[in-house]
Protein backbone atom coordinates (compact mmCIF):
# COMPACT_ATOMS: atom_id res chain seq x y z
CA UNK A 1 0.00 0.00 0.00
CA UNK A 2 1.75 3.14 -1.48
CA UNK A 3 1.34 6.61 1.32
CA UNK A 4 -0.83 8.30 -0.67
CA UNK A 5 -3.67 5.18 -0.27
CA UNK A 6 -2.22 4.53 3.29
CA UNK A 7 -3.38 7.96 4.13
CA UNK A 8 -6.55 7.82 2.48
CA UNK A 9 -7.68 3.99 4.20
CA UNK A 10 -6.82 5.78 7.52
CA UNK A 11 -9.10 8.91 7.00
CA UNK A 12 -11.56 6.75 5.78
CA UNK A 13 -11.03 4.67 9.08
CA UNK A 14 -10.91 7.73 11.35
CA UNK A 15 -14.20 9.45 9.93
CA UNK A 16 -16.24 6.38 10.27
CA UNK A 17 -19.40 7.02 12.75
CA UNK A 18 -19.13 3.01 14.06
CA UNK A 19 -16.62 1.26 16.19
CA UNK A 20 -17.50 -2.64 16.59
CA UNK A 21 -14.99 -5.28 18.18
CA UNK A 22 -14.73 -8.28 16.57
CA UNK A 23 -13.20 -10.75 18.94
CA UNK A 24 -13.98 -14.39 20.22
CA UNK A 25 -14.03 -15.97 23.39
CA UNK A 26 -14.70 -19.52 24.58
CA UNK A 27 -15.29 -19.86 28.20
CA UNK A 28 -12.31 -22.56 28.06
CA UNK A 29 -9.18 -22.64 26.20
CA UNK A 30 -6.14 -25.37 26.13
CA UNK A 31 -3.62 -23.31 26.51
CA UNK A 32 0.54 -22.90 27.79
CA UNK A 33 1.89 -20.16 29.86
CA UNK A 34 5.83 -19.26 29.83
CA UNK A 35 6.54 -18.06 33.17
CA UNK A 36 9.27 -15.30 33.90
CA UNK A 37 11.02 -17.53 36.18
CA UNK A 38 11.51 -20.26 33.28
CA UNK A 39 8.79 -22.67 34.70
CA UNK A 40 5.57 -23.69 32.15
CA UNK A 41 1.94 -23.74 33.50
CA UNK A 42 -0.20 -26.18 30.80
CA UNK A 43 -4.26 -26.35 31.32
CA UNK A 44 -7.19 -24.38 29.98
CA UNK A 45 -7.78 -20.26 30.33
CA UNK A 46 -11.06 -19.32 31.24
CA UNK A 47 -12.75 -16.41 29.39
CA UNK A 48 -9.98 -15.36 27.59
CA UNK A 49 -10.60 -13.38 24.45
CA UNK A 50 -8.33 -13.74 21.17
CA UNK A 51 -8.42 -10.44 19.42
CA UNK A 52 -9.72 -11.14 15.57
CA UNK A 53 -10.28 -8.47 13.03
CA UNK A 54 -12.25 -5.02 13.75
CA UNK A 55 -14.96 -3.75 11.51
CA UNK A 56 -16.65 -0.58 10.69
CA UNK A 57 -13.49 1.25 11.21
CA UNK A 58 -12.36 3.26 13.78
CA UNK A 59 -13.86 5.74 16.21
CA UNK A 60 -11.13 8.06 17.62
CA UNK A 61 -11.90 8.44 21.51
CA UNK A 62 -9.88 8.13 24.87
CA UNK A 63 -9.75 4.25 24.72
CA UNK A 64 -6.85 3.10 23.11
CA UNK A 65 -6.95 0.06 20.66
CA UNK A 66 -5.30 -1.83 22.79
CA UNK A 67 -7.94 -1.40 25.53
CA UNK A 68 -10.53 -2.23 22.70
CA UNK A 69 -8.87 -5.68 22.01
CA UNK A 70 -8.44 -6.77 25.83
CA UNK A 71 -4.76 -6.89 24.87
CA UNK A 72 -4.30 -5.18 28.23
CA UNK A 73 -5.64 -7.67 30.49
CA UNK A 74 -3.67 -7.73 33.82
CA UNK A 75 -5.16 -11.01 35.05
CA UNK A 76 -5.16 -14.46 33.29
CA UNK A 77 -7.65 -17.61 35.08
CA UNK A 78 -5.84 -20.82 34.39
CA UNK A 79 -7.53 -24.04 35.46
CA UNK A 80 -5.07 -27.28 35.61
CA UNK A 81 -8.23 -29.55 33.62
CA UNK A 82 -11.83 -28.14 32.88
CA UNK A 83 -13.40 -29.09 36.15
CA UNK A 84 -10.58 -28.22 38.60
CA UNK A 85 -11.03 -24.29 40.02
CA UNK A 86 -8.87 -21.71 38.10
CA UNK A 87 -5.52 -19.57 39.86
CA UNK A 88 -5.17 -16.09 38.93
CA UNK A 89 -1.90 -15.19 36.83
CA UNK A 90 -0.92 -11.77 36.19
CA UNK A 91 0.78 -10.45 33.52
CA UNK A 92 4.02 -9.07 35.70
CA UNK A 93 4.52 -13.13 35.91
CA UNK A 94 4.03 -14.04 32.60
CA UNK A 95 6.21 -14.11 29.29
CA UNK A 96 4.13 -15.74 26.54
CA UNK A 97 0.77 -17.27 26.02
CA UNK A 98 0.46 -20.10 23.37
CA UNK A 99 -3.96 -20.94 22.90
CA UNK A 100 -4.41 -23.88 21.01
CA UNK A 101 -7.70 -24.08 18.74
CA UNK A 102 -7.04 -27.69 18.76
CA UNK A 103 -5.44 -29.35 21.71
CA UNK A 104 -5.19 -32.41 18.86
CA UNK A 105 -3.16 -30.60 16.52
CA UNK A 106 -0.40 -28.42 17.49
CA UNK A 107 0.20 -26.59 14.11
CA UNK A 108 -3.23 -25.10 14.91
CA UNK A 109 -2.32 -22.39 17.66
CA UNK A 110 -1.58 -18.82 18.31
CA UNK A 111 1.06 -17.37 20.26
CA UNK A 112 0.77 -13.63 22.67
CA UNK A 113 3.55 -12.58 23.86
CA UNK A 114 4.36 -9.82 26.50
CA UNK A 115 5.63 -6.54 25.88
CA UNK A 116 6.04 -3.08 27.09
CA UNK A 117 5.13 -0.49 24.24
CA UNK A 118 7.11 2.28 22.66
CA UNK A 119 5.43 4.81 19.53
CA UNK A 120 6.93 7.03 17.47
CA UNK A 121 5.61 10.64 17.52
CA UNK A 122 5.47 13.31 14.79
CA UNK A 123 8.72 14.47 15.54
CA UNK A 124 10.26 11.23 14.86
CA UNK A 125 10.54 10.93 19.14
CA UNK A 126 10.25 7.67 20.86
CA UNK A 127 7.76 8.03 23.61
CA UNK A 128 7.39 5.05 26.32
CA UNK A 129 3.67 4.97 26.74
CA UNK A 130 4.04 2.97 30.03
CA UNK A 131 1.89 -0.14 29.12
CA UNK A 132 2.50 -3.18 29.30
CA UNK A 133 -0.24 -5.81 27.05
CA UNK A 134 0.43 -9.34 25.47
CA UNK A 135 0.36 -8.75 21.53
CA UNK A 136 -0.55 -12.07 19.02
CA UNK A 137 2.89 -13.06 17.14
CA UNK A 138 2.59 -13.33 13.62
CA UNK A 139 6.42 -13.65 12.53
CA UNK A 140 9.30 -14.78 14.69
CA UNK A 141 13.04 -14.15 14.07
CA UNK A 142 15.44 -11.88 15.55
CA UNK A 143 12.78 -9.48 15.18
CA UNK A 144 9.72 -10.51 16.13
CA UNK A 145 6.35 -8.96 13.81
CA UNK A 146 2.98 -8.61 16.08
CA UNK A 147 -0.10 -7.18 14.88
CA UNK A 148 -3.71 -7.29 13.85
CA UNK A 149 -6.18 -5.64 11.11
CA UNK A 150 -8.59 -3.16 10.83
CA UNK A 151 -11.40 -3.14 7.86
CA UNK A 152 -13.79 -0.09 7.03
CA UNK A 153 -16.37 -2.36 7.03
CA UNK A 154 -17.08 -5.88 7.74
CA UNK A 155 -17.09 -6.97 3.69
CA UNK A 156 -13.45 -5.39 3.55
CA UNK A 157 -11.47 -6.97 6.43
CA UNK A 158 -10.55 -9.62 4.09
CA UNK A 159 -9.25 -7.20 0.92
CA UNK A 160 -9.21 -3.27 1.62
CA UNK A 161 -7.86 -3.73 5.39
CA UNK A 162 -5.33 -1.68 7.27
CA UNK A 163 -2.27 -3.61 9.24
CA UNK A 164 -1.24 -2.41 12.46
CA UNK A 165 1.98 -3.43 13.47
CA UNK A 166 4.11 -3.85 16.29
CA UNK A 167 8.19 -4.24 15.81
CA UNK A 168 10.15 -6.19 18.77
CA UNK A 169 13.59 -7.56 19.08
CA UNK A 170 13.53 -11.10 19.83
CA UNK A 171 15.22 -10.76 23.37
CA UNK A 172 13.67 -6.75 24.44
CA UNK A 173 10.96 -5.76 26.11
CA UNK A 174 9.67 -3.45 24.00
CA UNK A 175 7.76 -3.06 21.42
CA UNK A 176 7.75 -0.51 19.04
CA UNK A 177 4.84 0.69 17.17
CA UNK A 178 5.50 2.99 13.52
CA UNK A 179 1.90 3.12 12.98
CA UNK A 180 -0.10 3.80 16.36
CA UNK A 181 -3.60 4.80 15.31
CA UNK A 182 -4.51 6.32 19.00
CA UNK A 183 -2.25 9.07 17.62
CA UNK A 184 -3.02 9.50 14.15
CA UNK A 185 -4.74 12.60 12.96
CA UNK A 186 -5.19 14.80 10.16
CA UNK A 187 -2.07 17.00 11.22
CA UNK A 188 0.15 14.34 11.43
CA UNK A 189 -0.50 11.73 9.00
CA UNK A 190 2.29 13.06 6.42
CA UNK A 191 4.57 11.83 8.97
CA UNK A 192 3.92 7.90 8.87
CA UNK A 193 7.01 6.54 6.08
CA UNK A 194 9.25 8.65 8.73
CA UNK A 195 7.75 7.04 12.12
CA UNK A 196 8.41 3.46 10.41
CA UNK A 197 11.99 4.38 9.53
CA UNK A 198 11.84 5.42 13.58
CA UNK A 199 10.71 2.03 14.44
CA UNK A 200 12.99 -0.16 12.26
CA UNK A 201 15.88 2.12 13.56
CA UNK A 202 15.29 1.32 17.30
CA UNK A 203 14.63 -2.74 16.56
CA UNK A 204 17.99 -2.56 14.48
CA UNK A 205 20.58 -0.33 16.18
CA UNK A 206 22.64 -3.01 17.26
CA UNK A 207 24.04 -3.50 13.92
CA UNK A 208 25.28 0.00 12.68
CA UNK A 209 26.20 -2.50 9.09
CA UNK A 210 22.40 -2.49 8.86
CA UNK A 211 21.29 1.03 9.51
CA UNK A 212 23.61 2.72 7.53
CA UNK A 213 21.45 0.75 4.15
CA UNK A 214 18.28 1.34 6.05
CA UNK A 215 17.13 4.27 3.67
CA UNK A 216 17.64 1.93 0.89
CA UNK A 217 15.34 -0.73 2.65
CA UNK A 218 13.20 1.48 3.54
CA UNK A 219 12.44 2.41 0.12
CA UNK A 220 12.76 -0.67 -1.33
CA UNK A 221 9.39 -1.53 1.60
CA UNK A 222 7.42 1.43 -0.34
CA UNK A 223 8.49 0.96 -3.74
CA UNK A 224 5.48 0.86 -6.25
CA UNK A 225 6.49 -1.78 -8.10
CA UNK A 226 7.36 -4.44 -5.83
CA UNK A 227 4.26 -3.75 -3.91
CA UNK A 228 1.70 -3.68 -6.78
CA UNK A 229 3.39 -7.18 -8.04
CA UNK A 230 2.70 -8.72 -4.31
CA UNK A 231 -0.71 -6.94 -4.51
CA UNK A 232 -1.55 -8.96 -8.00
CA UNK A 233 -0.74 -12.30 -6.98
CA UNK A 234 -2.60 -11.49 -3.75
CA UNK A 235 -5.88 -10.44 -6.01
CA UNK A 236 -5.04 -13.66 -8.43
CA UNK A 237 -5.03 -15.78 -4.62
CA UNK A 238 -8.47 -14.07 -3.84
CA UNK A 239 -10.72 -14.60 -7.42
CA UNK A 240 -9.54 -17.88 -7.28
CA UNK A 241 -10.40 -18.70 -3.95
CA UNK A 242 -13.71 -17.42 -4.18
CA UNK A 243 -14.38 -18.99 -7.45
CA UNK A 244 -13.11 -22.89 -5.86
CA UNK A 245 -14.24 -22.55 -1.89
CA UNK A 246 -17.65 -22.58 -1.36
CA UNK A 247 -17.66 -22.86 2.52
CA UNK A 248 -18.44 -19.41 3.84
CA UNK A 249 -16.78 -20.14 6.94
CA UNK A 250 -13.67 -21.75 4.57
CA UNK A 251 -13.62 -19.35 2.42
CA UNK A 252 -13.46 -16.24 5.29
CA UNK A 253 -10.81 -18.17 6.54
CA UNK A 254 -8.70 -18.55 3.47
CA UNK A 255 -8.89 -14.28 2.55
CA UNK A 256 -7.88 -13.58 5.84
CA UNK A 257 -4.86 -16.07 5.57
CA UNK A 258 -4.34 -14.54 1.89
CA UNK A 259 -4.88 -10.93 3.35
CA UNK A 260 -2.39 -11.58 6.45
CA UNK A 261 0.64 -13.49 4.04
CA UNK A 262 0.10 -10.28 1.90
CA UNK A 263 1.44 -8.15 4.68
CA UNK A 264 3.43 -10.13 6.06
CA UNK A 265 5.51 -10.21 2.52
CA UNK A 266 6.05 -6.67 2.66
CA UNK A 267 8.10 -7.11 6.52
CA UNK A 268 9.99 -10.14 5.50
CA UNK A 269 12.33 -9.16 3.17
CA UNK A 270 13.75 -6.33 5.12
CA UNK A 271 13.51 -8.67 8.12
CA UNK A 272 15.26 -11.28 6.74
CA UNK A 273 18.34 -8.94 5.26
CA UNK A 274 18.80 -7.80 9.09
CA UNK A 275 18.63 -11.24 9.62
CA UNK A 276 21.35 -12.35 7.42
CA UNK A 277 23.24 -8.61 7.68
CA UNK A 278 23.97 -9.40 11.68
CA UNK A 279 23.57 -13.17 12.28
Amino acid sequence: MTMPKLITLLCSLCFTLYFTQSSKKKELLAAEIMMEDGSTKTGFLKDFVQPIILGYGLMPGPISIEKKLNLDTKEFKLQKNKDSDYEILNIGNIKSIIIYDDPENEEEKMRYDKAKLKTVNSNYEIIDLNKTVMLPLLKGGKINLYGFFIGNTPEHVTSSSLFIPYLKKNDDEYAYIPLDINRINILNLGSIKGKYKKAFEEVTKDCPVFQKELEHYMNHLNDKKNRKELYTVKEEKRKDAQKTIKNKEMLEYILQKIETDFHLAQYTEIMNTYSNICP
